[in-house]
């Protein structure tokens, strides 16, 4: 099943993607904080769940994703450090997508095909690299 996304507001949702694409290729490598910009542009989500200090015992609220789709707490993905979570953003966006990476020297590069359109990206990283290919093809038009 294809991931759509797209939405009611697409030109506010393309500018989103122009700003995270822009991010991922600027960076000297992949961190937390980018993980979380890709995830939220697959429908994740920041809630507040409460919790109790088990030495103190008092109660709080902390901030945690939340996947799309559930309402649990839930871990982002390594999107931008681990090459297989990058691999594995390209099944959410769509389980056709073709992918291709290569690495060494001073750089990494990727090619995606989404349709009939072909991507290409180079960045400091594989999974950088990777992950841009895949959202600018992705992007919503």
């Amino acid at each position: 099943m294809e991931r759509t996304v797209t939405d009611a507001l697409g030109n506010e949702k393309s500018a989103r993607f122009d700003v995270v694409i822009r991010q991922l290729q600027q960076a000297p490598i992949g961190s937390r904080t980018l993980d979380g910009q890709v995830a939220y542009l697959l429908g994740w989500e920041r809630r507040s769940f409460p919790y109790v200090d088990k030495k103190s015992g008092e109660k709080g609220e902390r901030l945690f994703w939340v996947n799309p789709g559930t309402a649990d707490p839930d871990k982002v993905p390594r999107y931008t450090t681990n090459l297989q979570s990058a691999y594995e953003l390209a099944n959410q966006i769509s389980p056709t997508l073709i992918c291709a990476v290569t690495w060494g020297g001073t750089g990494s590069n990727a090619s995606v095909e989404y349709g009939n359109r072909t991507v290409e990206a180079a960045a400091t990283s594989a999974p950088l690299a990777l992950c841009i290919a895949i959202l600018s093809a992705a992007k919503p038009a």
